[in-house]
Order: C-alpha cells, then structure tokens, then sequence
C-alpha cells in the first residue's frame, strides 16, 4: 500500500532521535540475507513503543516466514530467532505481541517525504552500499561512499540531524550486532544525490508499518 505523506519541509523539526527517546530494542546479530527481517520488524517495534509506551521485542523469526500474510507478529520470547526460513509454525500466527494495519511507502526517491515519514516513526529502508568500506564504518564519522550498483542492505533510520558544520545526516539502526559501528547506529550524509533518493538510494524504497 503507498500512502505518500503530504511534504511540509518548513514545519518538520531540524533533528529527530527516536534512540533518544527509548524506543529501541538492543541489536542482535542476523544471518546472511535476513537483514530485511530486522528492518520491517525494528520498525513494527518502535511504532508499538510510541503508539502503546511498552518496548516489546518481537519475533524477526516469524518475520521470515510469513512475511505479508499476516497482520500482527508475536514475541520474540514466544518465537525466537533463528535466521532459518521454512514452514511458519502456525500455533504462532495468531499469538500477537502487536498487530498492524498495513505497510506504506513514502514518495519514492525523495528524502523530504523520508524524513516526514521519520518526523513520525522510524522507518526500514533499503541501501546498495559498497561491502567493505561499509562494514570499515567507524563511530562518530558519516558514511558519504562508497555506494554499489549489486548490494542491497536493509536497515532502520530513526533519525536526522546536522553537525555544528552543516553537514546534514541519518541516523540508522543496522543489524551487526553491538561491536559494529557505534554500538550498531551510525550517520549516513543526507541531503546528497537527489536524482537517485539520496546517498546509495537510502530513499529510493522506505517502508513503514502503520497501526
């Protein structure tokens, strides 16, 4: 479903931190190509923290194997991660720790209708960045290149902001568990590459549950 948010750049705030708020959940570590599954969950998570006030860890697990077909997701507790895909276990579909109303997109390749949508909620988006400079990210600096014309990441922007300089950023909750980067976030350039939805695409396809 694509509901493209109406754009009011002028009255969106100049930064936004939901990790600030406490609507997060501790990184964990995923398998080969499962990092979608952490996206589209970590953002059903924090919707849950502000719509209910009660951070809930739910099953990316069950994620993996019902993906679209069903309209709420359990636990993690109930239903633990294993990184393997298969049957879902249908004792499990109807055993909610939330539910949703559906999934949305925002305006594709724009950032101003990316960050409205994460003036509201954190919101799973896709990157082709480049392997090894990605995985070299060091803390308390901003990813700006290299991007990839063949890999596709999927992480969470909970953020943005500016230095005292100017130089305007993401702020993004990946999947690499908490020795990566600055304890699993880091900074990704905003405002650069408009043609292609920002740097490395982050805009080209940014998804958002709804409840």
């Amino acid at each position: 479903m694509v509901m493209p948010l109406p754009l009011r750049a002028r009255s969106l705030p100049p930064a936004v931190d939901w990790c600030a708020s406490g609507a997060m959940t501790m990184p964990q570590r995923p398998k080969h190509r499962t990092c979608w599954a952490f996206a589209v969950v970590s953002a059903i998570e924090e919707l849950h923290k502000i719509k209910k006030g009660s951070l809930v860890e739910l099953s990316k697990q069950q994620a993996l194997e019902w993906v679209h077909r069903n309209d709420g997701v359990t636990s993690e507790v109930d239903y633990p991660y294993t990184g393997d895909t298969g049957t879902c276990n249908k004792e499990k579909l109807k055993s909610y720790a939330t539910t949703i109303i559906c999934y949305s997109r925002t305006l594709i390749f724009s950032e101003l209708a990316l960050m409205e949508a994460v003036a509201r909620q954190p919101v799973a988006v896709s990157m082709s960045v480049s392997a090894q400079p990605f995985m070299a990210y060091q803390a308390g600096t901003i990813f700006d290149d290299p991007c990839s014309d063949t890999t596709s990441h999927a992480m969470l922007v909970v953020g943005y902001g500016a230095t005292t300089n100017r130089s305007k950023y993401w702020i993004i909750k990946n999947s690499y568990g908490p020795r990566w980067g600055d304890n699993d976030y880091l900074l990704v350039m905003r405002g650069v590459n408009s043609n292609a939805g920002g740097l490395c695409g982050i805009a080209a396809s940014a998804l958002f549950p709804m409840m």
